[in-house]
């Protein structure tokens, strides 16, 4: 081993000690951008990470060995409704880190046996808190499992929303959609009447061929 070696172990358990030491380490967490979720439950997850009990040879509260990308990963899983986080620390040398989210904004309403947020994007993140009035609401199209933090339509809303705008400026008063199958939706109306049509249409040119 050596006296080469012995002083390589050294080093190296002088740096584990010194990653530990309170002067270089996260004291202070600080979120921005929140409306709904409340700040102390962002602050205590990433305190949960940095803090937990797991033996890590550069601590995880290190200012200059955080787990940022974890981080962010850990708190758009664990907050659907964070469209958007970012993580990174106040100045340079400071020990405080700033989590910036930007929530999702409820556009839609997915409903089954109960009521879901959905954004533009079809992403479901929150029960209905009735924050959305008047916008389209859908069904079906989703695996048979908890709602939240699955996408509807992937790929496909946005056309299948242009053409029920179509259908409003027609006078046909769509509410919303339901997914049949693959292949297949129908639009259900304020009129009493609904609409079957197929993921692969032109929104216009059929609108105007109802009309």
């Amino acid at each position: 081993f050596g006296i080469g070696g012995a002083a390589i172990c050294l080093r190296v358990w002088g740096v584990n000690l010194l990653s530990y030491m309170p002067w270089v380490s996260i004291a202070a967490v600080t979120v921005e951008g929140e409306k709904t979720v409340a700040e102390k439950n962002v602050q205590d997850s990433v305190a949960a990470t940095l803090y937990d009990d797991a033996f890590r040879f550069f601590s995880p509260a290190n200012m200059f060995f955080y787990p940022r990308t974890e981080l962010e990963v850990k708190l758009s899983t664990e907050f659907p409704r964070f469209g958007a986080v970012s993580v990174a620390r106040a100045s340079l040398l400071s020990q405080a880190i700033v989590v910036t989210v930007e929530e999702r904004k409820a556009e839609y309403r997915w409903c089954n046996t109960e009521c879901y947020l959905m954004d533009s994007e079809g992403f479901i993140f929150a029960a209905d808190d009735g924050s959305v009035q008047g916008g389209y609401e859908f069904g079906g199209g989703l695996l048979p499992e908890e709602p939240i933090g699955q996408r509807f339509l992937f790929g496909r809303l946005k056309t299948i929303v242009t053409f029920l705008d179509e259908l409003k400026t027609l006078g046909l008063a769509p509410v919303g959609v339901v997914v049949e199958n693959d292949r297949d939706f129908t639009v259900r109306t304020q009129l009493g009447y609904t609409i079957k049509a197929g993921f692969e249409l032109d929104p216009e040119k059929v609108a105007k061929n109802i009309a």
